[in-house]
């Protein structure tokens, strides 16, 4: 499984840092063709795009060990 924000102006960590809930991450951005600061949430597996929204809460929420509402 991987996860990235996309369109960060600034990352803060790094691959297999240790992250706490309310940590920053990054700050948000407007790389690339945006026309403004947004962020996008990506999740993939062995290269292929997941949407979120499929997946059971509770798994995510084991996956990431936060609590999702």
């Amino acid at each position: 499984m991987e996860t990235s924000y996309a369109h960060l102006s600034s990352i803060r960590v790094r691959a297999n840092d240790t992250v706490v809930g309310g940590e920053v991450l990054g700050l948000g951005g407007a790389t690339g063709n945006a026309r403004g600061s947004h962020l996008h949430y990506t999740m993939s597996y062995k290269g292929v795009a997941i949407n979120p929204e499929y997946l059971d809460k509770n798994y995510i929420c084991n996956l990431f060990d936060v609590f999702i509402r």
